[in-house]
This record gives structure tokens, C-alpha cells and sequence, in this order.
């Protein structure tokens, strides 16, 4: 009886442990695709960036020209 229950005891952390790791591999993949994520993120920001300053400078280009005529 004993010796019946360590084996079901055994196959239960066999199975946790095969859970674990199946977590572990989606964390990790959640993590990449986060990384991911937030690159994309980052360039889009910068592109944006880029976009507002040349817009500003577009803006006083067209301001200095109206003056000056």
C-alpha cells in the first residue's frame, strides 16, 4: 500500500514537472514575443519622433517664407 502510493506520488511530480516546463517554454515565448512587441514599439515611437520634428521645421520653412513675401 505504501509502496502503491510513492509510485502514484512519483507519477503526480512527473507530471507536474512536464507542466512546468510546458510553462516554462510559453513564458519564454511570451517573453520573445514581448521583446518583440516593445521593439517595434520603440521604432514606432522614434518614427513618430521623426515625424513631428520635420513636420516642425516644414512649419517654420513655411513661416519664414511668408514672411518674407
Amino acid at each position: 500500500m505504501q509502496n502503491e502510493n510513492f509510485n502514484k506520488d512519483i507519477e503526480n511530480i512527473k507530471g507536474y514537472q512536464t507542466e512546468i516546463l510546458e510553462l516554462n517554454g510559453t513564458l519564454t515565448a511570451l517573453k520573445h514575443l514581448l521583446g518583440s512587441f516593445n521593439s517595434r514599439l520603440d521604432q514606432a515611437e522614434e518614427r513618430i519622433s521623426e515625424l513631428r520634428d520635420r513636420s516642425h521645421e516644414i512649419s517654420q520653412l513655411e513661416e519664414q517664407k511668408g514672411k518674407k513675401m
